[in-house]
């Protein structure tokens, strides 16, 4: 069985926004891009300086976590807080899909693109270090697992 994913250390602009009994578990700057491609390119957009932050219910059990994505604008202001973006929830129904995006300069090294989906919403970005993507998207498969076990669990006492 692998090990858990590490903690990201988060910032303290989301640490400010996240309140108790909710808390950012991981968080890392993000690259947003257009979802309106279906393929992943070199004319996609990016946006530079977002947050992407996995909010968790703190004191739920484990197998019973509540979470959600929460993309946030980061501001260039310190003392002014991120903007709220984007809110998904991390349900069963959640997709994930992770896709290679060619940089635009030649001898770059081509880019994982994140796709997190849910219903008609999507968030599509890249991130700056590989090791942070990786553990995000650990923890929200975790996460989903969970939800996907406890809607099962649902739908068998209805």
């Amino acid at each position: 069985m692998p090990s858990p994913p590490r903690k990201q250390s988060t910032s303290p602009a989301v640490d400010g926004l996240v309140l108790p009994p909710d808390k950012a578990e991981y968080c890392s700057v993000v690259r947003l891009h257009s979802s309106e491609s279906p393929v992943p390119s070199e004319a996609l957009h990016a946006q530079p300086g977002h947050i992407l932050a996995v909010v968790v219910r703190d004191g739920a059990t484990k197998n019973k976590q509540e979470a959600c994505l929460l993309v946030l604008k980061d501001q260039q202001d310190p003392r002014t807080l991120p903007v709220i973006v984007q809110v998904l929830p991390i349900y069963s129904s959640l997709k994930i899909d992770i896709s290679q995006v060619k940089h635009q300069e030649k001898n770059a090294q081509p880019a994982l693109l994140v796709k997190f989906s849910h219903n008609q919403t999507s968030i599509c970005m890249t991130f700056p270090e590989k090791q942070a993507m990786l553990d995000i998207v650990a923890e929200v498969r975790r996460l989903h697992s969970i939800a996907g076990k406890v809607s099962m669990r649902m739908t068998l006492h209805l």
